[in-house]
């Protein structure tokens, strides 16, 4: 993928979810998650998931393009469809669970039955270096999607394309003198989109120009959609399912020596509440529990952590054989699935410590 496409690793924007349930005798003690079951099948590296709304169907994509949709509770695969060799970015379910979209770096976005994984259509948009990523407003009648690289008059730009899902009909489209918008999310309400945005700045003695990036925040809610207001935590981020907190993976160091992390805002305004740090590789997967009290970050160092997001304490550290390409908590806060670079994709069972039983970080 090429530097303007922003390092992708999806995360599902989930329906909100209450995790005050009794903890049955088979489930782990208060903050402790146990591995549940190891889901096979892809034949290669998965890269992105997403649940379903009800939690029951996982939908999973692997580098060959191939996208299963997997029973949760029986642990197999229930449909299995694409593998055209399409590049796929992003993976979202609608709000009703019977829509599914898919993006590619080939420029084509896919609508498919959430249920059946049977296409229903497909839109290639031309002259585009990829399609980077999809957001489904909440009531689902509205697809958004980026792509970055746009040619236009003879300059680079970036897109935000609006589409219905229904008849893969654009209904309209937002440009910007960015190089990429590399992540979005919908707001629960609606009104607002989130979008991560690349610039290319060039600092005085460096000959080349670096990347910089913007959160910005837009009004989408009217005939006319308008900016509203922007910060900058990151390139990848993903927003809590309430709209109010989001996190933005960053990085310290360089060459062998980086130390990845996660920066916690307040999304209305800007100010940093917390710091998840405890991987010693860039994080490239993000996921808040429905509810955003944990965050689970996934990194290069083969190890999935779930984090208390106000007080950035590690709450626990599950290993992987390779490294964590994605991951998603399900609708009720309890279940958590990770992509892995071995083509499997591992469902865990947890459950969020009470205040005083949160265990301190080792």
């Amino acid at each position: 993928m090429t530097k303007t496409c922003v390092q992708m690793s999806v995360v599902a924007f989930l329906a909100l979810g209450v995790l005050g349930v009794a903890r049955g005798a088979d489930q782990p003690p208060p903050g402790e998650w146990k591995e549940t079951a190891v889901l096979k099948g892809h034949g290669k590296s998965v890269s992105t998931l997403a649940f379903s709304p009800d939690g029951e169907t996982l939908a999973s994509v692997d580098g060959g393009g191939v996208l299963k949709l997997w029973d949760v509770a029986a642990g197999k695969a229930k449909a299995t469809a694409g593998g055209k060799g399409q590049t796929i970015l992003a993976v979202r379910f609608a709000a009703n669970g019977e829509t599914l979209a898919t993006v590619s770096a080939e420029g084509i976005v896919t609508v498919w039955d959430g249920k059946t994984g049977k296409q229903r259509s497909a839109v290639r948009l031309g002259l585009r270096d990829a399609v980077l990523t999809a957001a489904f407003s909440p009531d689902g009648k509205l697809l958004a999607t980026t792509a970055g690289n746009v040619v236009e008059q003879q300059r680079v730009a970036a897109e935000v394309q609006f589409w219905d899902p229904a008849t893969g009909r654009k209904k309209g489209v937002l440009t910007g003198d960015w190089l990429a918008t590399g992540q979005l999310h919908f707001a629960p309400d609606g009104k607002t989109l989130v979008g991560s945005c690349e610039r290319a700045v060039l600092k005085p003695g460096d000959p080349l120009c670096t990347s910089e990036y913007d959160l910005k925040f837009w009004d989408v809610s009217g005939a006319r959609i308008k900016e509203v207001r922007t910060l900058s935590p990151g390139a990848f981020f993903t927003l809590s399912p309430d709209g109010k907190t989001l996190a933005a993976a960053a990085t310290e160091g360089k060459g062998n020596k980086v130390t990845g992390f996660a920066r916690v805002w307040d999304a209305a305004t800007g100010k940093e509440l917390a710091v998840c740090k405890g991987h010693p590789d860039a994080v490239g997967a993000l996921g808040f529990s429905p509810d955003g009290k944990l965050l689970a970050t996934g990194a290069g160092d083969k190890m999935l952590k779930v984090w208390d997001a106000a007080a950035g304490k590690e709450l626990a550290a599950l290993q992987h054989p390779t490294w964590v390409t994605s991951v998603a908590f399900a609708p009720d806060g309890r279940t958590l699935a990770t992509a892995c670079d071995d083509q499997t994709v591992r469902l865990w069972s947890g459950t969020q410590p009470s205040p005083g039983e949160r265990p301190e970080k080792k």
